[in-house]
């Protein structure tokens, strides 16, 4: 994969071109029962006798809440704050202008922000640093995911409008390197180590728990995303929860926030099989060209081996425009099985990502009695992220579920995060050198068997969800689950559809104080709300009509839990 790393343009007062390099990154991450906590250190060295100004871009985890920023210069150490997004742009060129040393993080997308720096003294080292609240991804093998990116693609916006180079974090004269210092608290199955398909690692224990660094001196460069994943000793509770309460001095400080992590029970013996629909969207557009079409067919074959005869599938190919197999449905018999494998295996790369026009053909109606299931399997590197997810809102069919699948190093999550949300599905991300059958089993094993469906949430201490949908209950998938809560305590219903009867789960939540809990919470509740007014907005049938709506509310939150969302950004001014 080529290196998404280059120079970053940084502007002198005397309008020369010089660069500010980016020396090093640091994670420094806390992990612990599907959450994490991790700060992004960035280390600069402005080696010019000028004051410098850069601006970048900067890739971040799609579905994690930005819940800090500082930097730091010389010996001092500058805490930003949240403030509406013009406010915040007008609050930083001011200072700039009045030779104060600011720094502005601004959300481009869910997964992409952009950073800058201004007045950055001669001579002098500047460290920003970037705190994240990043629910974990669940593995069915029993594994909690840290998925995290360091580079960022190119994306494709349209015949006239493809991106050209890579969008890039920064980069010096010579290449800048991370290092990863990952404590999990978990305890691991078995004495096993954290694993990684994406880098070597060095795991240690000690008092904190499972220590983990990079392999080969704690230094790897910034050109894909860091994967770490560990299997947790005991089977996980029926229903976990966690709680946190914010100080006095917050804007909800009289609400308690809860996360509900919600895991299917363990069947006794194989669970009963519903006849599936099953539709293969497959990106063979110009960027999947290689190991990404290569690892893109595989999957798809091994979904379709998955295949029962009581099944029917279609399989669609887009780039340009979409390719049908066949001209209808077919059944899941051996025959068609290896007809549609010899297909699958015959696919080539070329032309643009025309998404939605592959999104409308695989999702063309027709009558069908088994559950309809469709699997985009993409890279993601498009930039109408919200004309897709539009589309899924207001034309996908009733029941139906949708899954995005992303492919490669640095898969979009700006696109497959909204869309799997909008199609009430599953994200999954596949990097190119996983093992093409434990990826489709992982697919397989999370879309094939729903154990719950229709869930929903009752009780009186109940004050709000940030969950306005809530996904199916799959097996070996667990369901999280952010609430408002008056502070109380009290009881929670979650009630839903079996296939032979009716789930209720019954949970007590105790009472809390100002001030406790796990300060996470709080912001990934924001996060997940916000998330959600985005998704309505999408859905609006103009987007006038929901920016006036919406965006207060989005603005609002942002402001309140202190987050950075499309309408808020985070300012920092010595």
């Amino acid at each position: 994969m080529e290196t998404m790393t280059r120079e970053v343009s940084a502007v002198s007062n005397e309008s020369s071109e010089k660069t500010l390099p980016l020396d090093r990154c640091a994670l420094r991450v806390d992990a612990c029962a599907g959450l994490a906590r991790v700060v992004l250190e960035q280390h600069f060295q402005n080696t010019h006798d000028e004051v410098l100004h850069v601006a970048y871009a900067l890739p971040l985890p799609a579905d994690a809440a930005v819940s800090d920023f500082v930097f730091v210069i010389g010996e001092r150490r500058i805490r930003g704050e949240v403030d509406a997004k013009q406010k915040a742009r007008a609050r930083f060129e001011e200072a700039i202008l009045e030779g104060k040393t600011a720094a502005l993080l601004e959300q481009d997308s869910s997964s992409l922000f952009q950073q800058e720096l201004g007045n950055i003294p001669p001579r002098t080292n500047v460290v920003a640093e970037i705190t994240l609240d990043v629910p974990l991804a669940w593995l069915h093998e029993g594994m909690w995911e840290l998925r995290f990116p360091l580079a960022a693609a190119p994306r494709y916006l349209g015949p006239a409008q493809t991106t050209t180079g890579a969008i890039k974090i920064a980069a010096g004269p010579t290449s800048p390197r991370a290092s990863l210092d990952l404590v999990v608290r978990d305890a691991i199955s078995n004495g096993a180590s954290p694993e990684s398909l994406s880098h070597p690692l060095q795991c240690k224990t000690d008092a904190s728990g499972v220590r983990v660094t990079f392999g080969s001196g704690n230094r790897v460069a910034l050109d894909r995303d860091v994967v770490v994943r560990w299997s947790v000793a005991q089977p996980v509770p029926s229903i976990a929860v966690d709680t946190a309460r914010p100080a006095g001095t917050h804007a909800h400080a009289s609400s308690m926030f809860a996360l509900c992590t919600i895991v299917p029970p363990l069947p006794a013996s194989e669970p009963k099989v519903v006849p599936r629909d099953l539709t293969l969207l497959i990106d063979t557009s110009g960027s999947m060209h290689g190991d990404p079409l290569a690892q893109a067919v595989r999957i798809a074959m091994a979904l379709v081996s998955s295949l029962s005869p009581r099944d029917s599938f279609e399989l669609v190919s887009f780039d340009t425009q979409p390719t049908r197999w066949k001209s209808k449905v077919v059944a899941g018999s051996d025959t068609m099985k290896r007809e549609g494998i010899e297909w699958l295996a015959k696919l080539t790369t070329g032309g643009g990502t025309e998404m939605v026009s592959g999104l409308v053909a695989a999702m063309a109606d027709r009558p069908s009695e088994a559950q309809r299931q469709i699997v985009l399997i993409t890279d993601g590197l498009v930039g109408f992220e919200r004309d897709v997810t539009s589309l899924l809102l207001n034309q996908l069919p009733k029941g139906a579920r949708l899954h995005a699948v992303g492919i490669g190093e640095s898969a979009n999550r700006a696109l497959l995060a909204p869309v799997a949300r909008a199609g009430s599905g599953s994200e999954f991300v596949i990097g190119l050198g996983e093992d093409p059958d434990r990826a489709a089993e992982r697919v397989f094993a999370k879309i094939a068997a729903p154990v719950v469906t229709g869930l929903q949430i009752e009780g009186a201490t109940l004050r709000g969800s940030g969950n306005v949908r809530l996904p199916d209950l799959y097996v070996g998938s667990p369901v999280r689950v952010l609430m408002e809560l008056d502070p109380k305590g009290g009881e929670i219903v979650f009630r839903g559809t079996l296939a032979d009867g009716t789930y209720v789960q019954r949970i007590d939540i105790p009472s809390l104080s100002e001030g406790n809990g796990n300060a996470s919470i709080v912001k990934l509740f924001a996060k997940e709300r916000v998330e959600e007014l985005e998704m309505q907005a999408l859905a609006a049938k103009t987007s006038s009509a929901a920016s006036n709506e919406l965006d207060p509310q989005i603005e609002r939150l942002g402001l309140e839990f202190q987050i950075a969302t499309r309408l808020t950004s985070w300012l920092a001014i010595s």
